[in-house]
């Protein structure tokens, strides 16, 4: 039997022929161009479908057109599944519970106008060349040499090595070594070993001050969406606000890139790094910084610059992380923008001046939590349709941290300052996640810059210059110096007491493995990798 005779029902309908479509030979020829430089996968399979689905063509004309309709939304479905752009259901999750311009925004964003000009591009120069260039013979040699190399780990036997991570960060014995290639099987291997021995570390505080105590205020301040690359993207990075703190961490890791997680960490600071799963099911006292510091005198005071109502933020660190629910009155603050979702926030300098007015009036021993969120995204001013673009937003926040450190300069209480944010704002997207998503929680947006700052030392404890603590760090290394300030009487007089150098020393160190409720991101054998839970280990392209 004859599969192509005329009388065949398919041929009836049907033609199959190599003729010549420009549309096919530009999608195919960009997406090469894409796949070599690294900015999208290519699955051989899907796009061998749709490659041959280009010689098909039905013999109807009207019917024939909507074919032509169907091939295009086709190869636009197969090129965002090639992307390394978020699933739909990754981009639905950010929108959900943000006002109508909000998802206006993001959706914008979506799109990427390089991309489109650069596929205008190819399409203008196969348009002029059509007639000297036999694409479809072109396509299929391409698609065969792509084809080759994806399959050929397949057939050709791979040597394992064992290997070594090396780290141009002081190595530390807290760190367990990675060894092996990059596998699957070893990069899980790896994690589980990570999270077991976290599971066993612990900053235990001192049961009592120290003799002759020398009470002093503790300042946290959390802030939302304030990473290292976010800084350094809008050209903030001199600001002179980080020139006055004592410490600064070059390498912190947040771990979570979204607020409550993160926020819920740093109240947790005590105990090594738990998956997320295992944070949200119970309350562990002994984790609670803010625990150990009220069993030794601590009054815990909350200042926000938000209702803290959205995604029963308030309710869920007070279950899991003790914070105290009761909130300073927002109605004494002055509104500086409206959030995504349409509520209030208020102006982080009278933030500032309220808590530094309250320490003023305080007896014993303060400790001030606050959680600013004026650099979310989506924040507009009030009466405006559009958001306030993030760079105008940092330098008004980094200026707030300029009054709130003169402030307390001012003040001659003595206090340690905090300042950690919670996770970065990802402003500037890479290959694999566009701006302002943060489902897979890389180091650009969980590398944060935290600082501490000791106001009222005495000559002997004080600095002549700022420290950079360089390592691999996170919340549990913050605990271990609030307690050792605590233990070791940093505002004390006595000329044994420890330096702010010395209680900065020898730090515990953590692997830098961060999560998000559906990724988990890692380093591993000088390379970046992610996985979606439930798949498989992938290379991040950045």
């Amino acid at each position: 039997m004859k599969i192509f005779d005329s009388n065949n029902l398919l041929t009836k309908y049907f033609e199959f022929k190599f003729s010549e479509s420009i549309y096919c030979t530009s999608y195919f020829v960009y997406k090469f161009i894409l796949y070599i430089l690294g900015f999208i996968g290519f699955s051989v399979i899907n796009n061998l479908i749709l490659f041959l689905l280009f010689f098909v063509r039905i013999k109807r004309n009207d019917s024939n057109f909507l074919y032509k309709v169907f091939l295009i939304i086709a190869s636009l479905v197969i090129l965002y599944t090639d992307s390394f752009l978020p699933g739909l259901d990754q981009i639905l999750s950010q929108l959900e519970g943000t006002s109508f311009n909000y998802k206006l925004d993001l959706l914008y964003d979506l799109i990427n106008k390089n991309y489109i000009l650069g596929f205008a591009g190819i399409y203008f120069i196969c348009f002029l060349i059509t007639d000297y260039l036999h694409g479809y013979a072109f396509v299929s040699v391409v698609f065969c040499i792509i084809a080759f190399n994806a399959f050929s780990p397949y057939f050709i036997e791979k040597k394992i090595t064992e290997y070594n991570l090396p780290n141009n960060l002081p190595q530390s014995t807290d760190i367990p070594p990675q060894i092996g290639d990059a596998t699957n099987e070893n990069i899980e291997s790896y994690l589980k070993t990570f999270l077991e021995k976290e599971k066993d570390r612990l900053t235990s505080f001192p049961e009592a001050l120290p003799e002759n105590f020398e009470p002093f205020d503790i300042l946290i301040v959390n802030i939302c969406s304030m990473a290292t690359d976010d800084i350094q993207a809008v050209k903030q990075d001199k600001h002179k606000v980080f020139e006055k703190f004592d410490l600064r961490f070059d390498n912190f890791n947040s771990v979570s890139s979204y607020s409550t997680p993160a926020t819920m960490r740093l109240l947790r600071a005590n105990c090594g790094q738990e998956t997320e799963s295992d944070m949200y099911s119970r309350a562990r006292s002994e984790c609670s910084l803010l625990n150990s510091l009220s069993q030794l005198g601590y009054q815990t005071k909350v200042f926000f610059d938000h209702n803290g109502v959205y995604g029963d933020y308030l309710k869920t660190l007070g279950e899991l992380g003790e914070l105290p629910q009761k909130l300073y009155p927002l109605s004494s603050l002055n509104i500086r923008y409206n959030s995504f979702d349409g509520s209030p926030i208020y102006s982080d300098e009278s933030v500032f001046r309220a808590y530094i007015e309250e320490a003023k009036k305080a007896s014993g021993l303060t400790l001030g939590f606050m959680n600013l969120i004026s650099l979310h995204d989506g924040n507009r001013l009030p009466g405006m349709n559009k958001a306030e673009s993030y760079g105008p937003r940092l330098l008004r926040m980094l200026n707030d941290l300029d009054y709130l450190v003169e402030g307390l300069k001012k003040s001659g209480r003595k206090t340690m300052l905090v300042v950690i944010p919670e996770h970065g704002a990802a402003i500037r997207g890479d290959k694999m996640q566009i701006a302002r998503l943060r489902e897979i929680p890389t180091s650009k947006i969980t590398r944060i810059p935290t600082m501490i700052k000791f106001f009222g030392l005495n000559e002997n404890t004080s600095l002549p210059e700022q420290i950079t603590v360089h390592g691999s760090y996170s919340y549990l290394a913050l605990s271990e110096i609030i307690k050792r300030a605590v233990e070791n009487n940093i505002f004390s007089s006595g000329h044994e007491t420890a330096t702010v150098e010395e209680i900065a020393t020898d730090l515990p160190q953590q692997a830098y493995i961060s999560e998000s409720t559906n990724a988990f991101y890692m380093n591993f054998a000088g390379k970046d990798f992610y996985k979606l839970k439930g798949d498989e280990w992938s290379e991040y392209k950045n």
